[in-house]
């Protein structure tokens, strides 16, 4: 399905019901002006990675379609407590200025602040995923282009999309900081593609449950790393590939061995 089916079904209306629509209207009966549609519970449709149906449009109208400012609010399933998107619609798709907010079940707020044209995410946007911000250019509903990513630790780094895949070789620090950023990479024999993981250099002990791991063929982001960091010094690092613990010198790379196979695993800092 095309981003464009896609967009035709979460966003296509049912057959008009004037039970169902509240407001202005126009010589034909058709929701015009400012008025509220509320939606029967239809199937769920991803939409910016989240699964959602319409459930009711309060805004305005424009012969029968959601054109102008608006709000939809969306069913959703049990990952969510809240999904709606504020912002501007031309023809029944979000076209302009909007924000998605997303308040998850367990309380974090996930929102995306962009320019959206027929309802496709385009030129510069800003979202906010479990705590990572990012902004940057967008092209057909993906990451391409000059963009700023912060990873905590009041650490931010400027890079380059292509087709939502970083490019870590392109990444500076966009601020001083004493906190550095690592860039781990892992590469093997038992996988066909290689992870990359941006790690803020907290010196001393502590877990790295979530670490931002990218895989940069079809930039897939995945919260569980082959290699986790356990302790961070000044020119060493000692991780957890499986059970073992090992330790590697900042500028070098290392062969590790886990249940599928060998890996090569390289640490640098982001100059």
């Amino acid at each position: 399905m095309t981003p464009e089916e896609r967009v035709a079904v979460i966003f296509t209306e049912p057959e008009f019901c004037a039970e169902n629509y509240t407001g202005e209207t126009d010589e034909n009966g058709l929701p015009h002006g400012e008025g509220t549609m509320d939606y029967a519970h239809s199937e769920h449709t991803l939409w910016l990675g989240y699964s959602i149906a319409p459930k009711r449009y309060t805004g305005q109208w424009c012969h029968g379609a959601k054109s102008g400012w608006g709000t939809m609010e969306y069913y959703f399933d049990g990952e969510y407590r809240c999904v709606k998107y504020t912002g501007n619609w031309t023809d029944d798709v979000p076209n302009g200025k909007g924000e998605l907010r997303v308040t998850l079940a367990n309380g974090t707020d996930n929102s995306h602040l962009h320019e959206f044209r027929a309802g496709s995410r385009e030129d510069w946007g800003l979202e906010i995923v479990d705590g990572v911000d990012t902004g940057c250019y967008w092209k057909d509903d993906r990451k391409n282009g000059r963009g700023i990513c912060s990873l905590g630790y009041k650490k931010a780094f400027r890079g380059t999309w292509t087709d939502d895949v970083l490019d870590y070789s392109s990444c500076t620090l966009a601020e001083e900081d004493t906190t550095k950023t690592l860039v781990v990479e892992v590469s093997g024999t038992a996988i066909d593609k290689s992870f990359v993981a941006l790690v803020p250099a907290k010196v001393g002990e502590y877990t790295t449950d979530n670490v931002i791991v990218l895989c940069p063929e079809d930039g897939v982001v995945d919260n569980m790393p082959l290699v986790t960091i356990v302790k961070v010094e000044s020119d060493e690092v000692t991780f957890a590939c499986g059970e073992a613990l090992s330790t590697i010198s900042v500028g070098q790379s290392t062969i590790v061995d886990e249940q599928e196979g060998q890996y090569r695993l390289k640490i640098k800092y982001i100059e």
